[in-house]
């Protein structure tokens, strides 16, 4: 695989500022969101959508990452994600056996 440089994530952005400046932030999220719905035509489930998995380009454009424990279903029962960016109905597949939908990934982004 080729991939496109990306001197850091979000997360390193956060980090470094006390304060990310509004324009920063609507840019960025507008386009997270704008990648999200893309994915989501497509079929597929991120599950594990979270700062450090945004990263930047060099001018500054926001590219969501990490694919690695996404699914191709519209609706999945398994365990999986970041704790503190996970949506309650993930935490509770296991004892529920209801499962969720890509709507988990809406309430990582916020």
């Amino acid at each position: 695989m080729v991939f496109d440089d990306h001197p850091g994530t979000l997360l390193d952005l956060v980090l470094k500022f006390s304060r990310v400046p509004e324009d920063a932030v609507r840019f960025s999220g507008a386009e997270v969101a704008l990648g999200l719905q893309y994915v989501h035509s497509q079929g597929v489930m991120h599950r594990d959508l979270k700062l450090s998995n945004i990263l930047l380009t060099s001018d500054g454009h926001a590219v969501v990452a990490d694919f690695g424990i996404a699914t191709g279903k519209l609706h999945a029962l398994s365990f999986c994600g970041t704790p503190a960016y996970m949506a309650p109905e993930v935490s509770r597949c296991d004892d529920s056996g209801e499962g969720y939908t890509n709507a988990i990934d809406w309430w990582a982004y916020g």
